[in-house]
């Protein structure tokens, strides 16, 4: 694919992901009401003991399955931690068609992991799509992978209550993995880049050449997003 990656090298993006976008809240000096936290959205590579997509599409994997999820808990758990130092967490999973089984297998074991603590929400619905309500902004999330071109026509029919009393609509969508964003019938639909590196299955498919980041948005209740901050990280060498 012409660069590196692993286990190790996706971990560290990972923390170095999280970490620039914390110090970017303080050094911005932002009071933050609430987080949400969304997670599912192809977090894992794949989905079987066999290293293949939920519909079985065989993609490269560094390590065994259980190695694998364990280590992808492990990241999720250490990012609630440093988020909910800021701001109570809401953990929401969207399930992508890479690995619909084990993401929401890490959505039930955060859930049994953080059941006792106040500071953290884990939505524990299999809903193939979620929607929240903030002030007058609502944020639709969704994969977009099954629903194709229906997506344009879904908010307003399965969140009508908060259709009629919001002005902001976004819906953050994660398959095609790059930075997209059309806005159609007062809806934004903005698909989301992703941090990871290219793999081989994308490499030659021909899809290369985007930018790797991850984006947090800061909403207010009366404005809409009015912050996007993105991160970019480049892999450190040995």
């Amino acid at each position: 694919t012409g660069e590196d990656y692993d286990l190790k090298i996706a971990e560290q993006l990972y923390k170095d992901t999280i970490n620039d976008i914390i110090s970017r809240i303080n050094a911005y000096g932002l009071k933050i009401e609430r987080i949400v936290f969304p997670i599912g959205q192809d977090f894992f590579n794949s989905d079987t003991i066999t290293n293949t997509t939920t519909k079985g599409t065989i993609l490269d994997s560094d390590s065994r399955w259980a190695k694998m999820y364990r280590k992808g808990v492990e990241l999720l758990v250490w990012s609630i931690e440093q988020l909910r130092h800021i701001a109570p967490v809401d953990v929401i999973q969207i399930p992508g068609n890479h690995d619909k089984m084990l993401s929401y297998c890490a959505l039930i074991t955060l859930d049994a992991y953080y059941k006792n603590i106040d500071s953290v929400f884990v939505d524990i619905s299999p809903k193939p799509r979620q929607y929240i309500q903030y002030g007058k902004c609502l944020i639709g999330f969704a994969h977009g992978a099954d629903e194709k071109q229906k997506i344009k026509h879904l908010m307003q029919v399965e969140a009508p209550k908060m259709w009629g009393e919001t002005k902001f609509r976004e819906f953050h969508l994660g398959h095609i993995h790059h930075e997209e964003v059309e806005e159609i019938g007062g809806v934004i639909f903005r698909s989301i880049a992703t941090m990871k590196r290219t793999d081989a299955w994308e490499t030659e498919m021909g899809y290369v050449g985007s930018t790797h980041k991850c984006q947090a948005f800061v909403w207010d209740k009366e404005k809409g997003k009015v912050l996007t901050i993105d991160s970019v990280q480049e892999v450190k060498g040995e």
